[in-house]
Protein backbone atom coordinates (compact mmCIF):
# COMPACT_ATOMS: atom_id res chain seq x y z
CA UNK A 1 0.00 0.00 0.00
CA UNK A 2 0.78 3.34 -0.81
CA UNK A 3 1.99 5.77 1.90
CA UNK A 4 0.44 9.61 2.50
CA UNK A 5 3.31 11.33 1.08
CA UNK A 6 3.57 9.04 -2.50
CA UNK A 7 -0.47 9.27 -2.94
CA UNK A 8 -0.83 12.85 -1.90
CA UNK A 9 2.55 13.16 -4.47
CA UNK A 10 0.30 11.25 -7.23
CA UNK A 11 -2.89 13.23 -6.61
CA UNK A 12 -0.91 16.96 -6.47
CA UNK A 13 0.41 15.98 -10.07
CA UNK A 14 -2.61 14.75 -11.39
CA UNK A 15 -4.49 18.00 -10.67
CA UNK A 16 -1.34 19.65 -12.02
CA UNK A 17 -1.79 17.64 -15.07
CA UNK A 18 -5.15 19.10 -15.05
CA UNK A 19 -4.73 22.59 -14.65
CA UNK A 20 -1.75 22.93 -17.18
CA UNK A 21 -4.07 20.77 -20.05
CA UNK A 22 -6.62 23.35 -19.37
CA UNK A 23 -4.81 26.42 -19.83
CA UNK A 24 -3.17 24.74 -22.91
CA UNK A 25 -6.47 24.24 -24.80
CA UNK A 26 -7.79 27.51 -23.29
CA UNK A 27 -4.59 29.18 -25.44
CA UNK A 28 -5.93 27.42 -28.56
CA UNK A 29 -9.37 28.59 -27.92
CA UNK A 30 -9.39 31.89 -26.92
CA UNK A 31 -8.53 33.40 -30.10
CA UNK A 32 -11.70 31.50 -32.04
CA UNK A 33 -14.21 31.20 -29.42
CA UNK A 34 -16.99 33.45 -29.29
CA UNK A 35 -20.30 33.72 -28.19
CA UNK A 36 -23.50 33.66 -30.64
CA UNK A 37 -25.56 35.77 -29.74
CA UNK A 38 -29.11 35.54 -30.32
CA UNK A 39 -31.75 38.87 -31.69
CA UNK A 40 -35.10 38.65 -30.35
CA UNK A 41 -37.89 41.03 -31.66
CA UNK A 42 -41.57 41.54 -30.46
CA UNK A 43 -43.34 43.64 -32.61
CA UNK A 44 -46.43 45.66 -31.79
CA UNK A 45 -50.03 44.56 -32.14
CA UNK A 46 -51.43 44.46 -35.90
CA UNK A 47 -54.13 47.16 -36.38
CA UNK A 48 -55.24 47.13 -39.71
CA UNK A 49 -57.17 43.80 -41.40
CA UNK A 50 -58.55 42.60 -44.27
CA UNK A 51 -60.00 39.78 -46.19
CA UNK A 52 -61.22 38.48 -43.72
CA UNK A 53 -57.72 37.95 -41.89
CA UNK A 54 -58.13 36.11 -38.43
CA UNK A 55 -56.48 37.45 -35.63
CA UNK A 56 -55.58 34.67 -32.76
CA UNK A 57 -54.60 35.17 -28.81
CA UNK A 58 -51.08 36.59 -29.96
CA UNK A 59 -51.01 39.01 -33.25
CA UNK A 60 -47.84 40.48 -34.36
CA UNK A 61 -44.46 39.90 -35.63
CA UNK A 62 -42.18 37.85 -33.22
CA UNK A 63 -39.28 35.58 -33.09
CA UNK A 64 -35.76 35.86 -33.10
CA UNK A 65 -32.57 34.82 -35.34
CA UNK A 66 -29.10 33.52 -34.03
CA UNK A 67 -25.34 34.66 -35.26
CA UNK A 68 -22.00 33.11 -34.66
CA UNK A 69 -20.68 36.07 -33.59
CA UNK A 70 -22.89 39.85 -32.52
CA UNK A 71 -23.36 42.46 -35.31
CA UNK A 72 -21.07 45.09 -36.53
CA UNK A 73 -21.54 48.16 -35.57
CA UNK A 74 -22.40 50.93 -38.03
CA UNK A 75 -24.21 48.37 -40.42
CA UNK A 76 -25.98 49.84 -43.34
CA UNK A 77 -28.74 47.38 -44.35
CA UNK A 78 -26.09 44.68 -44.56
CA UNK A 79 -27.08 41.24 -45.48
CA UNK A 80 -26.51 38.78 -42.97
CA UNK A 81 -26.64 35.15 -42.75
CA UNK A 82 -28.32 33.28 -39.48
CA UNK A 83 -27.48 30.51 -38.35
CA UNK A 84 -30.98 29.87 -37.28
CA UNK A 85 -33.91 31.76 -37.31
CA UNK A 86 -37.98 31.33 -36.12
CA UNK A 87 -40.88 33.87 -36.42
CA UNK A 88 -44.46 34.21 -36.08
CA UNK A 89 -47.11 36.22 -36.21
CA UNK A 90 -49.30 34.15 -33.64
CA UNK A 91 -50.77 31.74 -36.56
CA UNK A 92 -48.13 30.94 -38.81
CA UNK A 93 -44.27 30.00 -37.97
CA UNK A 94 -41.27 30.73 -40.23
CA UNK A 95 -37.67 28.88 -39.93
CA UNK A 96 -35.17 27.40 -42.08
CA UNK A 97 -36.51 24.48 -42.60
CA UNK A 98 -39.79 25.61 -44.85
CA UNK A 99 -39.20 29.65 -45.57
CA UNK A 100 -37.18 31.52 -47.97
CA UNK A 101 -35.71 34.44 -46.24
CA UNK A 102 -34.24 37.55 -46.36
CA UNK A 103 -32.45 39.63 -43.54
CA UNK A 104 -30.77 43.26 -43.87
CA UNK A 105 -29.65 44.70 -40.78
CA UNK A 106 -28.66 48.41 -40.15
CA UNK A 107 -26.68 49.03 -36.53
CA UNK A 108 -25.35 51.80 -34.82
CA UNK A 109 -22.00 52.47 -32.92
CA UNK A 110 -22.55 49.66 -30.47
CA UNK A 111 -23.80 47.08 -32.63
CA UNK A 112 -27.38 47.36 -31.77
CA UNK A 113 -30.00 46.95 -34.18
CA UNK A 114 -31.72 50.41 -35.86
CA UNK A 115 -32.90 49.58 -39.25
CA UNK A 116 -33.81 46.20 -40.64
CA UNK A 117 -35.39 44.40 -43.54
CA UNK A 118 -37.06 41.11 -42.83
CA UNK A 119 -39.21 38.67 -45.55
CA UNK A 120 -39.94 35.16 -44.96
CA UNK A 121 -41.90 33.16 -47.69
CA UNK A 122 -43.30 30.14 -47.03
CA UNK A 123 -42.97 27.08 -49.09
CA UNK A 124 -46.70 25.55 -49.03
CA UNK A 125 -50.29 26.67 -50.20
CA UNK A 126 -50.98 30.29 -50.81
CA UNK A 127 -47.65 31.13 -49.56
CA UNK A 128 -47.97 32.79 -46.12
CA UNK A 129 -45.43 35.75 -46.27
CA UNK A 130 -44.26 37.73 -42.69
CA UNK A 131 -43.23 41.07 -43.80
CA UNK A 132 -41.39 43.58 -40.93
CA UNK A 133 -39.25 46.89 -42.13
CA UNK A 134 -37.81 49.85 -40.85
CA UNK A 135 -35.40 52.09 -42.59
CA UNK A 136 -34.72 55.05 -44.80
CA UNK A 137 -37.17 55.04 -47.33
CA UNK A 138 -38.70 52.09 -46.37
CA UNK A 139 -42.64 51.90 -45.48
CA UNK A 140 -42.39 50.83 -41.18
CA UNK A 141 -44.54 48.13 -41.02
CA UNK A 142 -44.95 44.62 -39.61
CA UNK A 143 -46.79 42.65 -42.07
CA UNK A 144 -48.55 39.26 -42.07
CA UNK A 145 -50.26 38.11 -45.89
CA UNK A 146 -50.97 35.49 -48.09
CA UNK A 147 -49.70 35.79 -51.44
CA UNK A 148 -52.55 34.81 -53.38
CA UNK A 149 -55.33 36.89 -54.91
CA UNK A 150 -57.51 38.72 -52.59
CA UNK A 151 -55.71 37.14 -49.37
CA UNK A 152 -56.21 37.61 -45.83
CA UNK A 153 -54.15 40.61 -44.87
CA UNK A 154 -52.95 42.14 -41.19
CA UNK A 155 -50.64 44.73 -40.07
CA UNK A 156 -49.50 47.52 -38.02
CA UNK A 157 -47.94 50.70 -39.91
CA UNK A 158 -45.40 53.24 -38.46
CA UNK A 159 -44.68 51.85 -35.10
CA UNK A 160 -41.88 49.58 -35.45
CA UNK A 161 -41.19 46.71 -32.75
CA UNK A 162 -37.96 46.82 -30.47
CA UNK A 163 -34.72 44.53 -30.67
CA UNK A 164 -32.89 42.68 -27.62
CA UNK A 165 -29.58 40.78 -28.06
CA UNK A 166 -28.34 38.13 -25.88
CA UNK A 167 -25.35 36.46 -26.02
CA UNK A 168 -25.43 32.49 -25.12
CA UNK A 169 -22.59 30.38 -23.44
CA UNK A 170 -19.79 30.61 -25.51
CA UNK A 171 -17.08 27.38 -25.97
CA UNK A 172 -14.43 29.01 -24.02
CA UNK A 173 -16.71 29.47 -21.25
CA UNK A 174 -18.18 26.26 -21.22
CA UNK A 175 -14.65 24.45 -20.96
CA UNK A 176 -13.91 26.90 -18.27
CA UNK A 177 -16.31 25.63 -16.33
CA UNK A 178 -16.06 22.13 -16.63
CA UNK A 179 -12.04 22.54 -15.86
CA UNK A 180 -13.26 24.61 -12.58
CA UNK A 181 -15.70 20.99 -11.73
CA UNK A 182 -12.50 19.44 -12.09
CA UNK A 183 -10.39 20.72 -9.85
CA UNK A 184 -12.95 21.02 -7.48
CA UNK A 185 -13.21 17.01 -7.78
CA UNK A 186 -9.70 16.18 -7.16
CA UNK A 187 -9.54 18.48 -3.82
CA UNK A 188 -12.46 16.83 -2.64
CA UNK A 189 -11.13 13.60 -3.30
CA UNK A 190 -7.55 14.43 -1.70
CA UNK A 191 -9.62 15.42 1.56
CA UNK A 192 -12.09 12.27 1.75
CA UNK A 193 -8.42 10.41 1.18
CA UNK A 194 -6.78 12.25 4.10
CA UNK A 195 -9.56 11.61 6.39
CA UNK A 196 -10.62 7.77 5.33
CA UNK A 197 -9.88 4.60 7.05
CA UNK A 198 -6.67 4.28 4.93
CA UNK A 199 -4.70 5.81 7.36
CA UNK A 200 -5.14 3.35 10.50
CA UNK A 201 -2.48 3.92 12.70
CA UNK A 202 -2.86 7.78 12.06
CA UNK A 203 -2.64 9.62 15.48
CA UNK A 204 -5.93 10.95 17.22
CA UNK A 205 -5.93 14.99 17.22
CA UNK A 206 -6.51 16.44 20.74
CA UNK A 207 -9.51 17.30 20.08
CA UNK A 208 -10.69 14.09 18.63
CA UNK A 209 -9.63 12.09 22.36
CA UNK A 210 -11.27 14.74 23.93
CA UNK A 211 -14.52 14.06 22.39
CA UNK A 212 -14.16 10.25 23.14
CA UNK A 213 -13.82 11.29 26.88
CA UNK A 214 -16.75 13.67 26.90
CA UNK A 215 -19.16 10.47 25.43
CA UNK A 216 -17.25 8.03 27.89
CA UNK A 217 -16.80 9.83 30.97
CA UNK A 218 -15.31 6.62 32.79
CA UNK A 219 -12.63 5.84 30.02
CA UNK A 220 -10.32 8.54 31.37
CA UNK A 221 -10.40 7.29 35.39
CA UNK A 222 -10.21 3.30 34.20
CA UNK A 223 -6.98 4.58 32.24
CA UNK A 224 -5.27 6.47 35.24
CA UNK A 225 -6.22 3.22 37.38
CA UNK A 226 -4.30 0.74 34.92
CA UNK A 227 -1.66 3.12 35.38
Amino acid sequence: MKNKTEILRIGGSRLLGIVLLGLVLTTGLAASASADTVYSYTGNRFNEFANGYTCPAVCNVSGSFTLASPLADNLNLQTISPVDFSFSDGSNVWNPSSTFSAFKISTDGSGDITGWELFYISFGAANPTLLSENCPGCTIADISLLLSPNGPFAAVYGDPGTWTATPEPSTLLLFGTGLLGLVSAQRRFRFKLLSSSIWPHAPKTAATQLQTASKNPFSTASQRRST
